[in-house]
């Protein structure tokens, strides 16, 4: 009798193929022949339906990550999905790390910027002894070490932005500031050891800068994908940059035909996988009986497949101009006060559009909760068919279920509120607020060292401010939150001023 085993490999393959992590370990469990299959072809994890939650090393990809090491990813990437999936019992954690001094030749607090995929190093920014600016600087949350990543060039407050799409085990930084010259942008290119090599320091290279005094400098919004660079000025003009070709062009604002005021994009987004830059803007009518009167709108931006030489001079660059124009636009719902979008990070050939129609791509969510109703999440999820772009609004109650208190932090793709006990966090699960549906969340406790954690020894007097904790960045893929605290303290001998403790826990 012919049994499972007699199939031909390509055809088991191509089966492997369509299964999650979870259902590939299962399945490799059940017998030896499996078994074999799952550990002598890598290509079964790395084109598994939710690969993309690999909890990969720093500067590893699926098909680069050393192969012995695939089924013991994917297990840990099961059990983080066991662990902050369950909606009413909080999660403890495993372990934490603090962050409370850097050391010379840094003082003052270390401000989280934003962490880097790998679960071990995060960009933060500080102040060097002697010295008024910030610094960013990588740091590795397992060894404690420190590189300065823009030597000889002082920030601007905090204007930057990370490229979180590896190339081979290159990561790119973008970063505004200050030379001896004047204002410029730069390019970095972020290089990490091997994963073998625990105490290696990533090697920091200027793969581009932009010469100072060029006009559209004046950044104060950054954006970086691959080898697109998107600046907004602050007059809201929108610079697109190649740096790897040298082109660029730049969008201006012009009047608006029908005599609206209009004010924007206040920030750029550049989609993870489709040629679109999205960004909001507001329209106001000065002729209006009110002169609030005003209308939000969310926007989609063509990239141009090539963009002109840029020209250069001694006092700098110059760009093309062209006025701005949006392929498509919608209202933003009231709901929506902070909008940033939310991206399906995973393949885009192993996800399909919510909409029936082939020719529509489901561009975005954006989830708020601040408002009126603090115990309802508000999303929205944004379709684009051809010229249209439509949005399909959803207010989720928790009521009954959890509550808190404020509004959650959006910045660093994270949405996560204070619980009504202590220490204790809702976290909203990342791909349960990318498709219309039911809304998920997890419930995590932090550690009781970090509750009772005495900022400064033998502090005398405190503010109000000591104890106040606050999620920064939630990095569901490796099981891990930022959390923040902030401290003013006085002791016997003098004033240490305002500072910042950084905890990252583990789940």
């Amino acid at each position: 009798m012919a049994n499972f085993n007699d199939l031909p490999t390509e055809l088991i393959l191509k089966t492997f193929k369509h299964l999650s992590l979870s259902d590939i370990l299962n399945t490799s469990r059940t017998s030896s022949y499996f078994r074999s299959i799952s550990v002598g072809f890598k290509e079964i994890w790395r084109d598994a339906t939710d690969s993309c939650y690999l909890p990969l090393p720093t500067g590893q990809s699926a098909g680069s990550v050393p192969f012995d090491t695939l089924p013991s990813l994917a297990a840990r990437a099961v059990s983080i999905q066991t662990a902050l999936d369950g909606p009413d019992q909080p999660c403890n954690p495993k372990s934490y790390h603090a962050i409370k001094s850097l050391g010379g030749p840094f003082w003052g607090p270390a401000e989280f910027v934003c962490a880097i995929p790998g679960n071990e190093w995060v960009i933060l920014a500080s102040h060097i002894i002697g010295q008024s600016d910030f610094q960013v600087l990588l740091y590795s949350l397992k060894t404690r070490k420190s590189v300065i990543v823009c030597a000889g060039l002082r920030p601007v407050s905090l204007t930057c932005a990370l490229d979180t799409s590896f190339r081979g085990n290159e990561i790119m930084f973008a970063c505004s500031g200050h030379t001896k010259s004047g204002s410029s942008v730069t390019i970095f290119s972020f290089k990490f050891p091997d994963c073998k090599d625990k105490e290696g320091l990533p090697t920091i290279t200027s793969k581009w800068q932009m010469p100072s005094r060029t006009e559209a400098i004046d950044v104060r919004k950054l954006t970086l994908r691959g080898s697109l660079l998107v600046c907004l000025s602050r007059n809201r003009d929108m610079v697109f940059i190649d740096w790897e070709k040298e082109t660029g062009i730049t969008y201006t604002s012009n009047p608006d035909p029908n005599g609206l005021e209009v004010t924007g994009p206040w920030e750029a987004h550049i989609h993870p996988y489709l040629p679109y830059v999205l960004c909001a803007i507001e329209e106001r009518n000065l002729a209006a009986p009110f002169s609030s009167w005003s209308t939000r709108k969310f926007c989609v931006v063509d990239i141009p497949k090539e963009l002109p030489a840029l020209q250069k001079t001694s006092k700098g660059l110059i760009f093309v101009q062209t006025p701005l124009s949006y392929i498509a636009s919608v209202v933003l719902p009231e709901e929506i006060s902070v909008p940033v979008p939310w991206f399906d990070l995973r393949n885009p050939s192993q996800h399909a559009s919510s909409s029936s129609s082939a020719s529509s791509t489901l561009l975005c969510s954006m989830h708020n909760s601040s408002g009126r109703r603090l115990n309802e999440i508000s999303s929205a999820w944004f379709t684009l068919c051809g010229n249209t772009l439509s949005v399909e609004t959803r207010v989720f109650s928790a009521r009954g279920t959890m509550s808190w208190a404020g509004s959650g932090s959006t910045s660093h793709q994270s949405l996560a509120h204070p619980g009504p006990d202590p220490g204790e966090f809702t976290l909203f699960v990342r791909d349960s607020l990318l498709r219309p549906g039911q809304i998920r969340w997890s419930k995590v406790m932090l550690p009781m060292a970090i509750l009772n954690d005495d900022a400064v020894e033998r502090s005398q007097t405190t503010s109000a401010l000591l104890g106040t904790l606050s999620v920064v960045a939630v990095d569901m893929l490796y099981g891990g939150i930022y959390v923040q605290r902030y401290v003013d303290q006085v002791n016997e001998e003098y004033y240490s001023g305002p500072s910042m403790h950084l905890y990252h826990i583990q789940y």
